[in-house]
């Protein structure tokens, strides 16, 4: 290695992983708009490298004969990209915030709906648009004077095909996409009703009946109900879920968390659902978070752009094989990862999958979550100690919702496969292979080839890791270990070998973040700037070098030559760097 790498070496405390999922709260600098913050002002003789800001996406989908064009929304606007997602246009603006906006196509037409009501936990009046033209213009279409009247108790749903719903708790009302006005009202079952979905050409509704509640089908759109009976799966309708598969017209059923039954033909006959034991899993652990819950993706499946069968959880996609036997604890299918902190994603065509969330940005992946390219990023997760540091001037390495490597000085970062970097929580790199990391599971691993493979090396907390050089330096609860070749062999102690003192770490105080490299010279961020402080005969004198930084964009790790700071990484990869052709101050 060159001189010491600043790169981090003493953890923060680790945090339980359902929290450490959380997406990121809005940012303050986020208005809801399709373009990207001011960008930061830099000293001039320093640029900023791989630092791409883009919109907060709510959604997004691809639309256009060769689905070249995509469509994403905001918290206030629609916008445009015409080059997958490194820029934006406005095309229209919601005048009010759009609260859980959701998009879709409808596939006999290739329209396209936009529709923000909140969510189930948190409802809002529903807002309704359609657009036929490929995102360049959007109408608005008013709703029936009885659903605007209702407020947040009317809910907007379509069947996916060209239909259009809208209910309150006793009435339903629909339309053709293109229809003028609302055919209806038509009664609700019970005497009130609530999860209303459109199955295809089948309705399903949960109506609730004096003390109990009963699900309902219609295969008239509507005009007629009758209960649902679920005794061929054993089900109590009180204690069952009942819901679209949003595939081919499919029903599924069974109890919570997810359903465990599908039928193409209205419950006359049964198979076995395509979740599988994460989808169970994610689902739990949502259920005891209702803020998360309402926040994310619940484990849903429908059909997919090519029309295939896609299934969405958090923070991953899922692509079940149906033409094989089907086995919920080995299933055969193949799993997108998402990168980053990103929970959400969306396929895109045969090939391309795109990754968006409040905390990562907006990801495009041309081969199925192979590789990502960031089109955008949000820093909107700060790391903490232990997540990011260089090796070289180019190289670097960050934790962000999986390990990223960089071998041009943050202009390119590559996601290391497989993705086992969503389990650390923090540790060094030595040189381009060997590292040891903590996993939040409590267990101490070690890489020798930078991150793709890893070994168990102990079980325990260890609050302490430091680096010499390519000494390892490891304390627990109740041992230290020295490591001279990188994390390959250990003995007893923790001593840096003669003559080496520890390489720089982050300190983090507050929103103030600090790397000593030496007495007399210091790095520093305080809120949006960072500065150098200069220590000489006793006095301090400041080099600002950025200011004007987004909330969560914060130093990371720093690297020097020769003695003098030269590159600072922050979150989201950016990399601050002094340029090569102008003399040190």
């Amino acid at each position: 290695m060159e001189a010491p790498a600043a790169s981090d070496a003493t953890p923060t405390p680790r945090r339980t992983p359902r929290t450490d999922d959380v997406p990121a709260t809005p940012r303050d600098d986020d208005d809801g708009t399709c373009a990207p913050p001011p960008s930061p002002i830099t000293d001039a003789a320093w640029t900023l490298t791989g630092y791409h800001p883009g919109p907060v996406l709510e959604d997004v989908l691809a639309t256009g004969p060769r689905r070249e064009r995509l469509v994403g929304v905001t918290r206030r606007q629609l916008c445009v990209s015409d080059d997958e997602g490194a820029s934006w246009a406005v095309r229209t603006s919601a005048g009010a915030t759009l609260d859980a906006p959701t998009l879709g196509v409808f596939t006999r037409d290739r329209a396209l709906v936009l529709i923000a009501q909140g969510s189930s936990e948190r409802p809002s009046p529903p807002v309704l648009r359609v657009s036929r033209d490929d995102g360049e213009q959007w109408t608005d279409r008013p709703l029936p004077a009885e659903a605007v009247r209702a407020g947040a108790a009317a809910r907007v749903f379509s069947d996916r095909l060209q239909r259009l719903y809208v209910t309150t708790t006793t009435q339903l009302w629909m339309s053709d996409v293109d229809g003028a006005a609302w055919e209806g009202p038509r009664a609700l079952p019970g005497r009130s009703a609530r999860d209303v979905e459109a199955c295809g050409d089948t309705l399903v509704a949960r109506a609730d009946l004096d003390r109990e509640a009963f699900y309902f089908r219609s295969e008239d759109r509507g005009v007629t109900w009758r209960p649902f009976r679920l005794g061929a799966l054993g089900l109590e309708a009180e204690g069952a879920i009942v819901r679209c598969v949003r595939w081919r017209g499919g029903i599924e059923a069974g109890r919570p968390p997810v359903p465990g039954w599908w039928s193409f033909d209205q419950g006359r006959t049964w198979e076995p659902s395509r979740y599988d034991l994460a989808a169970l899993h994610d689902t739990r652990a949502l259920d005891d978070d209702p803020a998360a819950m309402a926040s994310r993706d619940l484990p849903r499946c429908a059909t997919a752009v090519t029309g295939e069968l896609t299934c969405l959880a958090p923070h991953r996609l899922v692509l079940p094989a149906t033409d094989v036997p089907w086995n919920r604890e080995r299933p055969t299918q193949r799993e997108v990862h998402a990168p980053a902190h990103c929970d959400r994603l969306r396929r895109i065509d045969d090939r391309r999958v795109a990754a968006l969330g409040r905390g990562c940005g907006f990801f495009v992946s041309h081969d199925l979550g192979g590789m990502w390219r960031a089109m955008s990023v949000h820093a909107g997760v700060a790391p903490g100690r232990g997540t990011g540091g260089f090796i070289d001037r180019d190289t670097a390495w960050r934790l962000e919702g999986g390990l990223w490597w960089t071998r041009d000085g943050g202009a390119h970062w590559t996601m290391v496969q497989p993705a086992h970097g969503h389990a650390l929580a923090y540790g060094v790199f030595v040189d381009r292979d060997r590292g040891v990391f903590v996993q939040r599971d409590g267990w101490v691993i070690a890489t020798e080839d930078g991150g793709a493979r890893w070994r168990l090396l102990l079980r325990g907390d260890a609050p302490r890791i430091a680096t010499a050089g390519t000494t390892i330096l490891l304390t627990t609860a109740d041992r230290a270990l020295t490591s001279l070749d990188g994390g390959r062999t250990w003995r007893r102690g923790a001593t840096p070998p003669a003559g080496r003192v520890l390489d720089p770490t982050l300190v983090v105080d507050g929103e103030r973040r600090r790397i000593d490299l030496s007495d007399a010279l210091r790095v520093v961020q305080q809120r949006d700037a960072v500065d150098l402080v200069h220590r000489d005969d006793g006095t301090a004198r400041r080099e600002p070098l950025v200011h004007g930084l987004p909330r969560g964009w914060v130093m990371v790790a720093a690297h020097a030559t020769g003695g003098v700071i030269d590159r600072i990484l922050l979150s989201g990869g950016a990399v601050l760097q002094r340029r090569r052709d102008l003399a040190v101050r």
